[in-house]
């Protein structure tokens, strides 16, 4: 199904390679602009560029390096269950994606910086990656029609834009937090 004159939408995931064909994709141009990370390697639409810019990354994905964060993964783990028991025991409802997202946060957090963003322990898991993302979601779209969004936004005062459009607000702060800076990275490859 072709959604837009650069954009197609396959429901059949064994069709991809008939389409797109073996070996490397690019990814379009417009891409880079949809979540306000334009020289990242998530936004890279150049293949050769994208495998270049992830190669330094690959050492954090190696099967011994997860195998040795694997204590770290439990023990938040054991938190996000104690946490869930006490829900359980007490008969309040809490919301499962929100939890998983805190658990994710600070599993990511712990191995990207070295130290957590402690969403777990936030009551009801309320303070989380789960509004950036779902913001990145919902105003990538728009992004992707209106290349100077972001420029837009990151100029205006903060309070303006949460009075107008709250939902970039979340994605702004995130660039300013610097999740996807090279620095960190740089020195947990180091380890």
């Amino acid at each position: 199904m072709r959604i837009t004159p650069h954009e197609l939408h396959v429901a059949d995931s064994k069709f991809w390679n008939t389409l797109y064909g073996p070996g490397r994709t690019d990814k379009y141009d417009v891409f880079q602009q949809r979540l306000n990370i334009p020289r990242s390697i998530f936004a890279t639409p150049e293949s050769d560029l994208h495998k270049l810019r992830k190669a330094p990354l690959l050492p954090l994905f190696s099967k011994q390096r997860i195998s040795e964060f694997q204590p770290v993964i439990r023990e938040k783990l054991d938190i996000l269950c104690s946490k869930i028991d006490k829900y359980v025991q007490s008969g309040r409802s809490f919301k499962i994606n929100r939890a998983l997202t805190a658990f994710s946060g600070d599993v990511i957090t712990t191995y990207v910086f070295g130290e957590a963003y402690n969403h777990l322990q936030s009551p009801d898991f309320k303070d989380t990656f789960h509004e950036p993302f779902m913001a990145a979601s919902e105003a990538g779209h728009l992004a992707n029609q209106f290349h100077w969004l972001w420029r837009v936004m990151e100029s205006l005062p903060d309070s303006f834009v949460m009075v107008t459009q709250p939902i970039v607000m979340p994605i702004i702060r995130l660039g300013r937090v610097s999740i996807f800076s090279g620095n960190a990275v740089a020195a947990n490859t180091r380890r």
